[in-house]
């Protein structure tokens, strides 16, 4: 077979399946709630526990795309990856302000830092809860 038709086929099924999942509603990314974040945490942390079920330490994003919250082993941050998740402790992570928003450094080397974009009147908001519970 010719390269030429081949690169054509091949660009072509990608495309296609991409408008697929697109078209069939499967390219939405995920949105967060109270809810959502601490069902995503368990996800990820099963044997993690909160100790108060209705006054659970959460915080979301205006976005709905990324928590911060609190369990009984620490806190953590969940954040969206189109229609997944993925979360980390912060117990042994840092953090800075930058202009937009808040950037984690992590020790783990699949995710060694996430910047969150923060709208102005929610960054003060982000920024206290750090610095009260998880500090500078």
């Amino acid at each position: 077979m010719p390269l030429h038709i081949l690169l054509i086929l091949v660009v072509g099924g990608i495309a296609g399946v991409a408008l697929a999942l697109h078209f069939l509603g499967l390219s939405k990314t995920k949105a967060l709630d109270l809810n959502t974040v601490r069902s995503e945490w368990l996800r990820h942390y099963p044997d993690d526990t909160f100790d108060d079920e209705d006054s659970i330490d959460v915080l979301v994003s205006l976005d709905a795309s990324r928590g911060l919250l609190r369990s009984d082993q620490g806190y953590g941050l969940v954040w969206t990856m189109g229609t997944d998740t993925s979360a980390r402790r912060l117990g042994t992570s840092s953090w800075r302000e930058t202009r937009s928003g808040v950037t984690f450094t992590f020790d783990d080397p699949s995710a060694p830092w996430i910047t969150i974009q923060l709208q102005d009147s929610e960054r003060h908001l982000w920024l206290s809860y750090l610095r009260k519970f998880h500090g500078p």
